[in-house]
């Protein structure tokens, strides 16, 4: 009882205070004496800060005297106050006004009461404000907007995607990619797989290589059919993360759908290296039948056979004899050796053929000698003859 009763002494108090104020301020309006009446139209302000008449009356002062920014700044106080006392269209109206008069000075510290005053109704609102701060070239002033706007609802990807590529023109690569985190694990909970390819594709893009985003990059290329956009993920992948036997595995399957065995092949051999040194063999037996089912090829089922042969013997691959590890590993030289005749041997050496039978001599018939006959004889015989 007694407090009620010093509050409407004290106010009666200032009423004979602020009614003189009024009327002076009223008077120097009306003379065209702006700046005079806006300071004290001040004056009452500072009084009474919930005032909105007199908040009102400062703020057409302003203007008239050319301050705009002043008004603005003033309009944006009176929309919260609004805002606090449950008047959310006149918030809203007189927070417009005061976009128009100086949007510069829509910035998050005079936004804020704002929309924690009225909550989802100022989200149209800053958004636009958002929008103007970029088309004007302040990025700064827009991100700051953008960021009350995902702390006041978390729930909307949009702005974060809006704020990430707002932080991203500016440099700001960290919180960039810490939004864009945040917003592909709701759209990956959500099944928006388009979305999350394209924010995925960004991280990848801004933030580096990064095994998750690769190896998640790459399974929905492969679940979607795009096998060569799956491939450079993969083949990405595989260079900074070359002992992973899955991402081994697929970059293998998917060159085998290319058709391209020959290479498959080799990358299982690798494969199998690595789950050989990681492993047991049934991991190797298990990766094999599955290769197998990849293509029908006689070829590529003949590699595969002989893979499993020289993997699963005793000591594995390493048990691959030195000269087929050659074969199998050394390219062949291109060079090859002529194979020349050897060269003839002396006449001398050379022995006839012997007959089977001896021929036998007639009388009276002369036998003439061939040229080379004559000279396998020994020369008493021919000085004889």
């Amino acid at each position: 009882m007694i407090d009620h009763v010093d509050e409407a002494r004290a106010n009666r108090s200032l009423s004979f205070l602020t009614d003189s104020i009024r009327e002076r301020a009223q008077r120097l309006a009306a003379e065209g004496h702006h700046a005079k009446a806006a300071a004290e139209y001040q004056v009452l302000i500072d009084i009474d800060p919930s005032d909105v008449e007199a908040g009102l009356r400062l703020a057409h002062q302003l203007v008239e005297a050319g301050q705009q920014a002043r008004a603005s700044d003033e309009l944006l106080r009176l929309a919260g106050v609004y805002a606090r006392l449950g008047h959310e269209r006149r918030a809203m109206t007189v927070a417009l006004q005061a976009l128009r008069l100086e949007p510069s000075r829509m910035v998050r510290k005079r936004l804020a009461p704002l929309v924690a005053g009225l909550g989802q109704v100022a989200v149209d609102l800053c958004e636009q404000v958002s929008r103007i701060h970029v088309l004007a070239g302040r990025p700064e002033e827009a991100r700051d907007v953008l960021r009350l706007l995902v702390e006041a609802d978390p729930s909307q990807p949009a702005r974060r995607m809006r704020l990430a590529e707002l932080d991203l023109a500016q440099g700001h690569t960290t919180e960039a990619l810490a939004e864009l985190r945040v917003v592909a694990d709701g759209l990956r909970s959500h099944g928006r797989t388009e979305e999350l390819v394209r924010v995925l594709e960004m991280m990848h893009a801004h933030g580096g290589s990064d095994e998750a985003v690769l190896r998640e990059l790459a399974t929905i290329y492969m679940r979607c059919g795009e096998l060569r956009r799956a491939l450079t993920k993969l083949e990405a992948l595989h260079r900074i993360a070359p002992t992973d036997r899955m991402a081994l595995e697929r970059l293998a399957r998917v060159h085998a759908s290319l058709g391209r065995l020959e290479l498959c092949t080799r990358l299982l051999e690798q494969l199998a290296a690595l789950i050989d040194e990681q492993t047991d063999r049934g991991e190797l037996r298990a990766m094999l039948r599955r290769a197998g089912s990849w293509s029908s090829e006689a070829s590529f089922q003949r590699a595969l056979e002989d893979l499993g042969v020289r993997c699963l013997r005793p000591g594995g691959l390493a048990a691959v004899p030195e000269s087929r590890a050659a074969r199998t590993i050394a390219p062949r030289s291109t060079t090859r050796r002529r194979n020349t005749p050897p060269p003839p041997l002396p006449r001398w050496t050379r022995r006839p053929e012997r007959p089977s039978a001896v021929p036998t001599m007639v009388a009276g018939e002369l036998h003439v000698l061939e040229a080379v006959d004559a000279e396998l004889l020994p020369d008493d015989v021919l000085v004889a003859e």
